[in-house]
C-alpha cells in the first residue's frame, strides 16, 4: 500500500501488478501513516489531522474510525496481537485494535523529538531515535509499560540514523562522524564497523 502526500492510498497486489484498490483516506488531508496488521486483510491509515480509519484491504470498506490525540503522525505494526505503535515529533503511543485501548503513552519533554521507531524482538520493545538539542540517541523501551531500558549514545554524541534487523534482534546505528555500530535488542554494543571509505566518482 502506498500514499503519495496525499489523501489517497493505493493497495498493490503482486508483482508488477497496478493498483486494484483506491481508498479515500479523508477529503482534505494528508496521509502520514498507514500499516496492515498482522492478519495482512486490515489496513489502518493515518492522518495529518489525528483521524485514523481502520480499512478491509480486500473490500475496501471503512470498518472503523478513530480520533488519536497526536498530528502528522505514522504507523508501524506489531508482529501479532493487533497493536499499532503510532508516533509523531514528541509522542508515541501503543494502541491495541482489539480492545480499542491505548496500553501505553510515551511524551517527550520540552527540547526533545522523535526522528524514527521501530519495533523490537517480537513486539517486546520500541526503539526510538530521540533528537535532544545538538545530541541524539536511539531509546529503547519495554512495549507494556513504556519505561526506559537503554539508552544508546555514539562518541559523536549524535546517532543520525537507525535500523533494525528482520529478526528484530539487533539495532545498527550511523553517527556523524561515520560510526556505524550493531547493537542487541537489550543495548549492548556487540561490534563496531569500519568506516565507509569516501566516496569517489
Amino acid at each position: 500500500a502506498s500514499s503519495f502526500g496525499s489523501s489517497e492510498v493505493s493497495i498493490w497486489r503482486g508483482v508488477g501488478g497496478g493498483s486494484t484498490q483506491r481508498l479515500q483516506h479523508c477529503r482534505d488531508c494528508e496521509v502520514t501513516g498507514l500499516a496492515f496488521l498482522d492478519d495482512g486483510d486490515r489496513l489502518v491509515t493515518g492522518g495529518r489531522d489525528g483521524h485514523m480509519v481502520e480499512w478491509d484491504a480486500n473490500s475496501g470498506h471503512r470498518l472503523r474510525e478513530m480520533d488519536v490525540d497526536m498530528e502528522g503522525f505514522e504507523l508501524l505494526a506489531f508482529p501479532a496481537g493487533d497493536r499499532l505503535l503510532l508516533w509523531g515529533a514528541r509522542k508515541a503511543s501503543i494502541w491495541n485494535m482489539a480492545s480499542d485501548e491505548v496500553e501505553v503513552h510515551i511524551e517527550l519533554p520540552e527540547g526533545q523529538a522523535h526522528q524514527d521507531c521501530r519495533v523490537l524482538s517480537e513486539g517486546r520493545r520500541i526503539a526510538t531515535l530521540n533528537v535532544m538539542g545538538f545530541r541524539a540517541g536511539v531509546v529503547i523501551r519495554n512495549a507494556t509499560d513504556g519505561e526506559v531500558l537503554r539508552t544508546l549514545v555514539a562518541a559523536s554524541q549524535r546517532i543520525t540514523a537507525m535500523e533494525v534487523s528482520p529478526c528484530g534482534k539487533f539495532i545498527v546505528t550511523f553517527s556523524v562522524l561515520n560510526e556505524i555500530r550493531v547493537w542487541s535488542e537489550a543495548g549492548e554494543l556487540q561490534r563496531t564497523l569500519p568506516k565507509p571509505e569516501p566516496y569517489v566518482r
